[in-house]
């Protein structure tokens, strides 16, 4: 299930966003509890982005998060991310959340692209994205990432294709 958060989620979300293996292959973290709280703060004030809780159905429990950003009101495109709590890795969360968040730009906010990246070594990462990004191709020093310039997967989903 996808939610907004609420403030009651900052223990919950500083379990996944300080654990080093979460973190290991994206630009942020781990975050210290300053950093979860500011994350929090951020992703419930209006913004050009809209931010989920990802919840377990049949307990409530939150396990992860996913956002859509728009990149560009013009070129009516968008930029997708999310993480999901290490105990949860390899059960189908993030797709199931990431098809749900592409249907939603698509639906809801009118995007033309969605796009996403991930580092070139999480191969689970990639096969979250090759299910509703098709295109894909490689982002030549697309990141820094703790002090060094890293490569990127780009995947991205057109409307209509």
């Amino acid at each position: 299930m996808l939610r907004e958060f609420v403030a009651e989620d900052e223990a919950a979300v500083h379990e996944y966003a300080s654990d080093p293996e979460v973190t290991r292959l994206v630009g942020w973290g781990p975050n210290t509890i300053e950093q979860t709280r500011e994350f929090l703060a951020q992703i419930t004030e209006p913004h050009d982005g809209f931010g989920f809780a990802i919840t377990l159905r049949s307990t409530g429990q939150l396990v992860g998060s996913i956002g859509i950003g728009i990149c560009s009101q013009e070129h009516r495109r968008g930029e997708l991310g999310y993480v999901i709590h290490r105990a949860h890795w390899s059960q189908g969360y993030a797709t199931e959340a990431t098809l749900r968040v592409v249907r939603f730009g698509f639906d809801e906010l009118d995007l033309h692209r969605i796009e996403a990246t991930c580092h070139p070594d999480n191969g689970a990462s990639a096969r979250v994205l090759e299910r509703p990004a098709p295109v894909r191709g490689p982002a030549a020093r697309h990141m820094r990432l703790r002090g060094q310039w890293r490569d990127s997967l780009l995947c991205a989903v057109v409307r209509g294709r």
